[in-house]
């Protein structure tokens, strides 16, 4: 792997991920037979073998990010990127600092996990990581989330910088549209993907996980949660204002002031757009 600069990228023909940022890697990801589906790289490794080799034929050996010479796109991540990229499910998962500053609303120093669309390159969400309170004793500044992600069908895990190790259970875009249709009443595939701006399909895609799991019903053409999809809203807003809670209160008593704002960041990180 070559290992330089801050962007990643996606080459055209074969799923080859190339990312830079301080590192610049080639991963190689099509075709994958039996472990996952066809162009998923779903782990460090491909496979629990760790025999990083694709198994496609006339991979591309010749690009340039710059130029754009089979280049399918490309994407800025932070200042620092450590992990390999990870292909599953259509998108693919870095981890970085928070020096690419996306949210505009949160700037500070801390770990970020970002998720592209794996064949558009549009960014989809990032999960921040606070730094631990400790600093540079056991949270270097400037260093970001360093691991790997691993992924299996419906589930994704990494570890952060404040060394939690972190399970996603639902797919991230899957929360995504559960809270939009929550804020939204009822929501259609169409709208909500021109209000992301990412392919139909893909919010069609998620809207049958959760139809899957009863979290939500069709009506009218419509997404419409389900009574358990509103208890797991409640659950997710819950853990993000427990977190958001410990990093403001850590040291301090908790003040009821603290805990309506909470409320409203919890909601706004879970993915809502502020009223």
């Amino acid at each position: 792997m070559k290992k330089n600069a801050n962007r990643i990228s996606l080459t055209r023909g074969l799923r080859s991920v190339s990312k830079r940022a301080v590192l610049t890697g080639v991963l190689v990801a099509a075709g994958i037979p039996v472990l996952a589906r066809a162009a998923d790289w779903p782990m460090w490794g491909r496979t629990p073998l760790r025999n990083a080799v694709c198994p496609d034929k006339d991979p591309p050996t010749d690009w340039n990010v710059k130029t754009g010479k089979n280049i399918l796109w490309s994407a800025a991540l932070g200042s620092k990127s450590y992990g390999n990229p990870i292909v599953s499910n259509g998108m693919v998962f870095v981890g970085t600092n928070n020096e690419g500053a996306r949210d505009k609303t949160n700037i500070a120093d801390g770990g970020v996990m970002m998720a592209f669309d794996a064949n558009t390159g549009k960014f989809l969400f990032q999960r921040y990581s606070a730094k631990l309170a400790t600093g540079r004793v056991n949270d270097w500044p400037g260093e970001g989330e360093c691991s790997t992600v691993y992924t299996e069908p419906g589930r994704l895990w990494y570890c952060t910088n404040r060394c939690e190790v972190v399970c996603l259970d639902l797919s991230p875009g899957a929360i995504w549209a559960l809270v939009r249709i929550d804020s939204l009443g009822m929501a259609g595939a169409r709208s909500m993907a021109e209000e992301r701006g990412v392919p139909q399909e893909r919010i069609e895609a998620v809207g049958a996980e959760l139809r899957e799991r009863g979290l939500v019903a069709d009506v009218d053409g419509a997404a419409v949660e389900t009574p358990a999809g509103r208890a797991l809203i409640d659950q997710l807003l819950a853990a993000v204002r427990d977190e958001l809670a410990q990093r403001i209160t850590e040291g301090t008593a908790s003040r009821p002031e603290v805990d309506q704002l909470l409320r409203r960041l919890a909601r706004q990180l879970a993915g809502e757009r502020p009223r």
